[in-house]
């Protein structure tokens, strides 16, 4: 793993963190605290996790695949693919995860977007985390695997919504 996907991770982290963290009401009711310690916390964010984990996984491997395939293509450049793909990616899985959302949920979510737009423009930070957005076709490519992923993810979430939950103890 490289460095720039190390960082594009921590700031998804730290993201999801805050938005996981946040009380859903302007001050915590006695109802919302007994919904947040309901039993079936790990199952329940498993059912999100292993999927958008695996989204994620498949857009980068997919788009670093995909542009190491063509010739022209540097290791850098490839490697820049993956990361786009990887942050587009984690972008829509945090707006996800920031359901339902409020003004400062989706603030957040355009400052995730923002920064790494910025990484991409100014020319030190694309140097530091080593990104040569160059390749246009390379990123278009991850661009659309990042939102294969994206609209998958959303499909399947959907779906498993109206799928009655699966209780094994019966209660």
């Amino acid at each position: 793993m490289c460095d720039d996907d190390r960082a594009v991770q921590a700031e998804q982290g730290r993201a999801a963190l805050a938005v996981g963290i946040e009380p859903r009401g302007q001050r915590p009711q006695a109802a919302t605290l007994k919904q947040r310690a309901r039993p079936g916390f790990v199952p329940r964010v498993l059912r999100f996790a292993i999927p958008a984990g695996t989204a994620c996984a498949v857009a980068t491997f997919a788009s670093y695949l995909l542009a190491r395939l063509e010739p022209a293509a540097s290791l850098v450049a490839s490697r820049s693919a993956a990361t786009i793909a990887l942050f587009t990616t984690a972008t829509c899985v945090l707006a996800l995860v920031a359901r339902p959302y409020t003004w400062w949920r989706l603030g957040l979510v355009a400052a995730v977007a923002g920064a790494f737009v910025a990484v991409l423009a100014i020319a030190w930070a694309r140097h530091f985390f080593l990104l040569d957005p160059g390749d246009v076709r390379g990123d278009a490519v991850a661009l659309a695997m990042a939102g294969i992923a994206a609209a998958g993810l959303t499909a399947g979430l959907a779906v498993a919504r109206r799928l009655p939950e699966h209780n094994p103890r019966g209660r």
